[in-house]
């Protein structure tokens, strides 16, 4: 039986909570800025931006307070001001790329971000391929307003590629993914971006539908025009291809970049005539459906039903605005919003999720301070990725020590513990991957962890709670078996903690308060109350070979003629040795009846081989007098009667052989029964007077041999 000492309750937490604030403002246009973070947009705000597609806009991810903003080739601050080395960013130079820059945060620095820009096509003749280059914002530089790095500006990653681009976030990677497509080709690239920074050697697929500029007939850029987009759970990329009726959708695997499962549709909308424009795109947040422009309208497929035929024909006309549509993106209050070209509002799609009219298409819904052209800000994704988990052993009670443990998929490299716990002294720090720990007394605690991996360190907790329970004991009852049989038992009985209990039995997994029809063995049982307190026994089983057999009495004296009960008990079965003198030789209860002392054996069995003896000693005690035989009678009839005929005398014989001789040896009289007297006749004649020989052989009750011999003589 054990005790409970302590009983430990967990709270898990981790740092790096924030409000998922850094997409509050945009910044796009002519001199547009609205912010999200009123009840309704607001966008009557002034920024430097002057731009005909090219922006990305960061807000402070836990304020909410802008930070800065780009056109891809000038990177200004919250006041409007170019950033110290934040000019001549290798964007597009015409500022007409049509997903060029995107703003990534660095995964473990706050203070930090990626802008990647991409060069346009549209005007450069000759063409002038900047490709896909990377620059650092330091938002810790001048007076936390932010500045570029110089050494990380302009950093190049490739070239020949179209004007589209989308960013994943991944927690399997603990990072994001940077995804552009190759001209003239199927090849989609998509660039890492975790603690370890921008990995140049890009994950390469080749997949779905190939961009040529061959297959325009209007412009052969055309194709690399437009925009691609994943939707929020990254697990899925959609590709709008210009100048064609062609949608491609893609499975994304955000642990490895490759993308794979292509889907084409086709669809017919009212584009009047060549070239069949397809410009912006986006999901909806929740990914079931999935919108573009075409220039003019804007459209809706219901991706429900995964299937080509399926989402073509549930090709949905939403609106068709009096000025030509372009980018669509979701704001922060879950909402899509359509740039509406040469005009001064911002269309939206207030219920995304919805099909058809549904969806709620509202006109004019915001307005600006500046005139919008065909680019929106790309969605800023959050920083906030799970933390590694505190786990423990062996359970919620602090019974033993406890062993602490992380649960992650990457090597940890170096790990330093924390256990809150001063007054363990040196033991209230470790630096193992699995540690232990005993606590000193109950009371609170964090356990803290902090973790380095190859491409960032991470720091969470554990806050503990430890207090002094009731005690749990376990009373129990054994039954061994008997011979190799299974029928064993154990039975418990639990008291103390908190009930209900919960129980587990090793090995054979039962779960409750007692076993029954056991074999010989070892038993583990652990109880748990409601507190998640436990204690646990072990019990063995024996195996007994032999049954409790008795006899009562063990030993008894009778006197010649008596007789004794004897009672057996211990086994089902019985067999008694020296039966002759019993009144059954397979009973549990017969009775005896011996002439002399005799020791009863009785073997008692059981159906499963289990043999067992027992004894008693019944001693037949006797006053024997001396044995006596005459030597002289007269068989005449006168005289005493009890000289008429010769007798045997004597109460101790057990057997007799008795037997007279006439002088010519031939025998006259002879008996082996002592009751037997001689009369004197031989063949029915008195014999004569006269002298004869007899012999004498006795054995008494004890055993003694008694043997005589002489002359017997017959008076008349």
């Amino acid at each position: 039986m054990k005790t409970l000492l302590y009983l430990v309750i967990f709270i898990f937490s981790a740092f790096g909570c924030y409000a998922q604030l850094q997409n509050n403002y945009w910044t796009f246009g002519y001199n547009c800025k609205v912010d999200f973070s009123g009840a309704l947009p607001n966008g009557l705000n002034f920024s430097s931006i002057y731009s005909n597609e090219q922006c990305a806009t960061v807000s402070d991810e836990a304020s909410g307070q802008l930070l800065f903003f780009t056109d891809g080739q000038t990177v200004w601050n919250a006041n409007n001001q170019p950033m110290p080395n934040g000019l001549n960013l290798f964007g597009g130079a015409f500022l007409s790329c049509s997903q060029g820059p995107v703003i990534v945060p660095f995964p473990e620095d706050p203070t930090k971000y990626y802008i990647f820009t991409l060069d346009d096509l549209e005007y450069d003749i000759p063409q002038l391929d900047n490709g896909l280059r990377y620059t650092v914002v330091d938002m810790t530089l001048n007076n936390g307003l932010g500045g570029v790095d110089p050494l990380q500006k302009n950093i190049f990653l490739t070239d020949f590629l179209s004007e589209k681009m989308t960013v994943v976030r991944s927690e399997a990677i603990r990072g994001y993914w940077v995804i552009v497509h190759k001209k003239e080709s199927d090849q989609f690239l998509a660039y890492k971006v975790d603690g370890c920074g921008v990995d140049p050697n890009p994950v390469s697929s080749n997949v779905g539908t190939v961009l040529l500029g061959a297959n325009s007939n209007f412009d052969p850029r055309m194709p690399f025009y437009g925009s691609m987009k994943a939707n929020n759970t990254g697990d899925r990329i959609a590709m709008p291809i210009d100048d064609s009726k062609l949608i491609d959708f893609y499975s994304f695997d955000n642990a490895s970049g490759i993308l794979s499962n292509a889907l084409t549709i086709e669809v017919t909308d009212n584009t009047p005539g060549s070239p069949i424009r397809k410009y912006g795109c986006s999901f909806s947040p929740d990914g079931s459906k999935f919108y573009y422009t075409n220039n003019i309208s804007v459209f809706q497929v219901d991706l429900t039903n995964y299937d080509s035929l399926s989402i073509a024909n549930s090709h949905t006309l939403i609106a068709t605005p009096s000025n030509p549509t372009f980018q669509i993106e979701e704001a922060i209050d879950g909402k899509l919003y359509v740039a509406i070209g040469g005009s001064y509002v911002l269309d939206a799609i207030n219920s995304p999720n919805n099909p058809g009219a549904s969806c709620g298409y509202v006109s004019n819904a915001v307005s600006l301070n500046g005139m919008c052209l065909l680019g929106l800000p790309a969605r800023v994704h959050e920083r906030n990725f799970s933390s590694q988990a505190i786990s423990f052993l062996p359970d919620s009670c602090l019974q033993n020590n406890i062993s602490f443990s992380i649960a992650s998929a990457s090597p940890i490299n170096q790990i330093s513990w924390d256990f809150g716990d001063p007054n363990s002294g040196p033991n209230n720090s470790a630096d193992s991957i699995n540690p232990i720990h005993l606590f000193t007394a109950a009371g609170n605690y964090t356990v803290t962890a902090i973790i380095e991996f190859d491409c960032y360190t991470d720091t969470v907790e554990q806050f503990l709670t430890i207090t002094a329970p009731y005690q749990i004991a376990i009373e129990e009852t054994l039954t061994d078996v008997l011979c190799g049989s299974a029928f064993g038992s154990i039975s418990t009985a639990v008291s103390g903690g908190t009930g209900p209990y919960t129980y587990s039995w090793t090995p054979n997994g039962e779960s409750t308060s007692s076993l029954n029809d056991l074999t010989a063995g070892t038993y583990a049982l652990t109880v748990t109350d409601d507190a998640g307190c436990s204690v646990s026994e072990s019990y063995t089983i024996a195996n007994s070979t032999t049954l409790p057999v008795t006899v009562t009495p063990t030993t008894a004296t009778i006197e010649p003629g008596d007789s004794v009960q004897l009672q057996a008990s211990g086994a089902p079965n019985y067999f008694w040795s020296n039966s002759g003198t019993l009144s059954c030789s397979d009973c549990s209860s017969p009775i005896a009846s011996p002439t002399s002392t005799t020791t009863y054996t009785v073997t008692g069995t059981d159906d499963f081989g289990c043999i067992e003896t027992a004894q008693a000693i019944i001693i037949v005690e006797i006053d024997c007098d001396e044995l006596f035989v005459p030597t002289v009678f007269s068989p005449n009839s006168e005289g005493p009667e009890a000289n008429d005929q010769l007798c045997i005398f004597g109460n101790c014989i057990s057997e007799v052989r008795y037997e007279v001789y006439n002088r010519w040896g031939e025998a006259v009289f002879s008996t082996t029964d002592q009751s037997k007297c001689w009369d004197g006749t031989y063949k029915g004649e008195p014999l004569q007077t006269g002298i004869y020989m007899y012999r004498l052989y006795a054995k008494l009750f004890d055993g003694t041999i008694v043997e005589q011999s002489g002359n017997l003589t017959i008076l008349k």
